[in-house]
């Protein structure tokens, strides 16, 4: 089965395992650093992590994440890539793809468990008939999509003051 539009799964993950993956994500327990590993060429860029490896939390959530994918594809599918995401109030993003081919799918999991939506931080996507869809910021819940649609998570505004806004 293919999508046409995205999809949202709410209350993805137990408690346990969504606070696991918060504490991996937040960065008074993890260093994150600034760097131009998203560099677009433009003069932007975003955080990273500097480590391949992911622990086994991350690991977990993305392997429960894909199972509640298969069931609404009804088909297989392969983890391919754990992406962890991390913006600042603010914070410059732009419209992009996670991979150029059709039959990939990629699943964002709002991961900072304490926000307000009038922070912002919705996520954005542009579907194929040029529809600009967005999605709330609320934490535990994912939306899905075609890997080679144009996405971005827009940052939080200010009134977020230093909570960062979290994604796998």
């Amino acid at each position: 089965m293919s999508i046409e539009q995205p999809f949202v799964l709410e209350d993805v993950l137990s408690e346990k395992l969504f606070y696991d993956v918060w504490n991996e994500l937040h960065p008074g327990y993890n260093a994150w650093l600034y760097n131009n590993c998203a560099n677009t060429g433009d003069g932007y860029s975003s955080w990273g992590r500097d480590r391949e490896d992911y622990s086994n939390s991350s690991l977990r959530a993305a392997t429960f994440v894909k199972l509640k994918t298969e069931r609404i594809l009804k088909r297989r599918l392969t983890l391919i890539k754990i992406q962890h995401n991390l913006q600042t109030p603010n914070q410059i993003n732009l419209f992009h793809t996670d991979f150029n081919y059709d039959d990939i799918f990629s699943v964002i999991l709002f991961t900072t468990p304490t926000w307000s939506v009038r922070w912002s931080g919705e996520f954005v996507v542009k579907t194929p008939d040029e529809k600009h869809n967005y999605y709330p910021y609320i934490p535990n819940t994912a939306v899905g999509i075609k890997a080679n649609w144009s996405h971005y998570g827009m940052a939080s505004n200010s009134l977020a003051f230093d909570t960062v806004r979290t994604s796998l």
